[in-house]
């Protein structure tokens, strides 16, 4: 106990560097991700869920060399910076935190460059200074830096481990099984903070690899029981209607349902999707049911009635897949295929999910100015 309270009063600059990722941490949930709490006691587990995780981080850097170890603290902050902050920009365009499926979505990168530099302000740069602050002072220093010993690194360890423990019952008090609700990314960064998060994604998705590595194959007689069990007959009104047809289905990007029959300014904002509600039928109480692949999700949904993943893209992490898709059932019935897009064709990995649905070509149409 005596060389823990000895290595707190010596080790001041790998306090700071923690009160200052604490304080940008929460900084970030205010200001980035502007996260609102219902109560006190969310607005206490909002302040604390930082801590141990970033004593965890800090504390792993004093099993380095004494020479290096200011610049690894510092390393650190920067990490955890660039961590908050890519979130940040993430959570500005798509409401959401990042998950690791959607950080191995490289390929999407270059399509959204422009998008990307939108979201950047000006006072992002704020978030920066306190790390070149503390590179100029360790590289104008001569300071010696002391060597912690081994018994006070392992106690700043187990401390962190502990309040995590801690930080997590009092969420777990006031959500019951909170880990359980991996769907809901906000709740958890809300509770045990993001970089926390980030390891508990990171489980889920090895997890997730793990148990399609290990698959049972007699699992699938539960599938085909339960889709046999919810077979409905289809409707003889109106199946075989345009048997003979051709069929044309048009995916408007967030388009909501607010303009329809709307005007500005005197003009009709959606005359021909006016017109054709007529002639249709209109739902009107439709709710997107898209996860983190979003538009690509869209297009999972309509083509395979199946729903997308909680995390990631389901584009990218099963394009290899095997589908009964509906490209390839209209094959099966005489129909010549194909898919119009206005963007790259790697774009959400299209050029490889589009064979694994079985359409016949894929046309890209450049409709910019």
């Amino acid at each position: 106990m005596k060389s823990v309270i000895q290595f707190i009063k010596r080790e001041k600059m790998m306090w700071l560097i923690f009160a200052l990722i604490w304080v940008k941490t929460y900084l970030f949930y205010k200001v980035g991700f502007q996260i609102h709490s219902e109560s006190v006691y969310q607005e206490f587990l909002l302040i604390i869920n930082p801590i141990s995780s970033t004593i965890l981080l800090l504390g792993l850097c004093y099993f380095i060399k004494q020479k290096r170890r200011p610049f690894a603290l510092i390393g650190v902050n920067f990490i955890a910076t660039l961590i908050l902050y890519g979130n940040v920009l993430y959570y500005r365009f798509f409401n959401d935190f990042i998950t690791l499926p959607v950080l191995v979505q490289t390929s999407n990168i270059k399509d959204v460059q422009g998008s990307v530099v939108e979201l950047i302000r000006w006072w992002d740069a704020f978030f920066l200074i306190d790390i070149l602050v503390l590179l100029y002072v360790v590289i104008s220093s001569r300071k010696t830096y002391s060597y912690a010993r081994p018994k006070a690194t392992f106690a700043l360890i187990v401390l962190a481990i502990g309040i995590f423990i801690v930080n997590l019952s009092l969420a777990q008090a006031e959500r019951p099984q909170l880990l359980t609700r991996s769907f809901d990314r906000e709740l958890l960064v809300k509770n045990i903070g993001v970089l926390n998060y980030h390891v508990y994604d990171a489980y889920i998705q090895s997890h997730s690899k793990a148990q399609r590595a290990f698959a049972d194959s007699s699992e699938i007689n539960e599938i085909i029981y339960y889709t046999r069990e919810q077979y409905r007959e289809p409707n003889d009104e109106f199946f075989g209607l345009i048997e003979g047809k051709n069929v044309m289905v048009i995916s408007l990007e967030s388009l909501q349902s607010f303009v329809i029959e709307q005007t500005v300014n005197g003009e009709v904002i959606t005359p021909f999707l006016n017109e054709l509600i007529k002639e249709s039928f209109y739902f009107d109480h439709f709710y997107h049911q898209t996860e983190q692949g979003k538009t690509s999700d869209s297009e999972f949904i309509l083509n395979n009635s199946l729903f997308g993943r909680h995390s990631g893209a389901v584009f990218f992490t099963h394009s290899n897949n095997e589908y009964d898709a509906l490209p390839e059932q209209l094959g099966e019935n005489g129909y010549y295929t194909s898919v119009m897009h206005a963007n790259n064709k790697s774009f959400w990995n299209r050029d490889m999910m589009y064979l694994a649905l079985g359409y016949d070509r894929f046309l890209i149409f450049n409709l910019m100015m």
